[in-house]
C-alpha cells in the first residue's frame, strides 16, 4: 500500500452519532479535535469518525483500532452503544477518495471480481 493510501476504521456520522458527539463534555472535546485520537473524514457525501491506519495492517491490528475507536467514543459520550464489530473499514486515499483497485501481480485469471463487491 503506498503512502497516499490508508485504512480508516470508524463509524458513519449520522444525526444520532452527531448528537452524541455534540453532547461531549468540554474536557473530552480533545478526543474529537485532535486526530491523534479520533478524526472526522468526508467521503463523497458521507462523513465518518474514527482512526486511520497508515500502512497495511493485520486483522488483529484492525480489531484493536476498532476497540480503540469505540473506547474513545464511549469516553466522549457514555451513551455510545455501538460495538467494535459494528465498525466500518474503508480503504481510502489521502484526499478522502475511496482507493482504487489494488495493484495486480500480473496473474489475471479473467474473472471480474468487481461484481462481487458493493
Amino acid at each position: 500500500m503506498s503512502s497516499d493510501h490508508f485504512i480508516f476504521v470508524g463509524f458513519e456520522r449520522t444525526g444520532q452519532v452527531d448528537a452524541l458527539l455534540d453532547g461531549c463534555e468540554e474536557r473530552d472535546r480533545v478526543y474529537l479535535d485532535d486526530p491523534t485520537y479520533l478524526e472526522s473524514i468526508r467521503v463523497e457525501d458521507r462523513s465518518f469518525v474514527g482512526k486511520r491506519i497508515k500502512d497495511g495492517a493485520a486483522l488483529d491490528r484492525i480489531e484493536d483500532t476498532a476497540r480503540s475507536v469505540v473506547s474513545l467514543l464511549a469516553r466522549v459520550n457514555p451513551r455510545w452503544s455501538k460495538r467494535p464489530d459494528n465498525a466500518l473499514i474503508l480503504a481510502l486515499e489521502d484526499d478522502g477518495v475511496p482507493g482504487g483497485p489494488l495493484p495486480s501481480d500480473g496473474d489475471d485469471d479473467g474473472f471480474d471480481y468487481a461484481e462481487l463487491v458493493d
